[in-house]
């Protein structure tokens, strides 16, 4: 049954102010969750949407395809909800990241791209919540796939100029990327770094791009790309301490974090 909207019920039933009841409800009476509405959004992209996850934890428990893509954009419940948990009013108001992880320890694939070939890493990187975004290394996510327009998930980082203050998570994403890609696929740079004040940061990873690292940093970075953030743990107890110290050591790339403190701090003091 739909409405004039071509809606099903159970999409009516997610919009309402209540609608975890009619769900169940719905569910009980053997509704079709693979139905989908009139643009392709099934149930669980709608949950996925609005964070909801009780919803989603019922959707998924009642057989919803979690890898599921709207056809006419690609996306996943899983590209859907870190967009909206990567959103400035979610990072204000702290949202958690339980619908992702819920999302994620159910078999949702974590590099799917859409039909512009982002990724989830892509949106949280653009977001730059690093919870969100060590969630998503955790479960192996590449930071090297790019869109049809040649971007990665640095570039994506790169391109928001609050981002680039939070040197820390900067140096991580850096870790996890080789080569470096800094420009798209018409060799523009990210937008965040043609502001003046970051002139320093553009030189340092232009620099930086250009430079072929060493066997060992190689070796790092494809270590870290094999076992994820979520192994990290358990190779500490199989690696000695010095190998294991470096390889999850992001201090590769602090000395740009250092200098432009330094002379932020000479800035200020003019």
């Amino acid at each position: 049954m739909s409405n004039y909207k071509h809606d099903h019920l159970l999409h009516s039933g997610q919009q309402s102010d209540d609608a975890f009841l009619p769900i169940q409800i719905l569910f009980e009476y053997c509704l079709n969750i693979k139905d989908t509405a009139k643009y392709g959004w099934t149930p669980l992209h709608i949950a996925a949407g609005s964070l909801n996850t009780e919803e989603m934890a019922a959707l998924i428990a009642h057989g919803a395809n979690i890898n599921s893509a709207i056809p006419t954009c690609g996306r996943t419940a899983l590209h859907i909800a870190v967009c909206a948990a990567s959103s400035k009013a979610s990072r204000i108001l702290g949202v958690n990241t339980d619908c992702i992880h819920l999302l994620l320890s159910n078999g949702a694939s974590v590099n799917i791209q859409d039909r512009e070939g982002r990724t989830a890493i892509h949106e949280a990187c653009s977001g730059g919540r690093k919870e969100i975004v060590d969630l998503l290394l955790e479960y192996k996510a590449d930071m090297n796939t790019l869109t049809r327009d040649g971007q990665s998930p640095l570039f994506s980082f790169l391109q928001r100029r609050p981002n680039l203050k939070d040197t820390a998570l900067l140096n991580k994403l850096l870790g996890f990327s080789y080569p470096l890609k800094l420009t798209d696929n018409q060799g523009q740079l990210p937008p965040g770094l043609l502001f003046p004040e970051f002139q320093a940061l553009k030189d340092f990873l232009l620099t930086l791009s250009q430079k072929l690292l060493s066997l060992q940093d190689i070796c790092k970075i494809t270590a870290r790309r094999i076992y994820g953030e979520n192994n990290k743990h358990w190779l500490k107890n199989k690696l000695p301490v010095t190998v294991w110290n470096s390889l999850y050591s992001y201090q590769e790339f602090g000395k740009y974090s250092h200098d432009n403190t330094k002379q932020e701090s000479k800035l200020k003091n003019c």
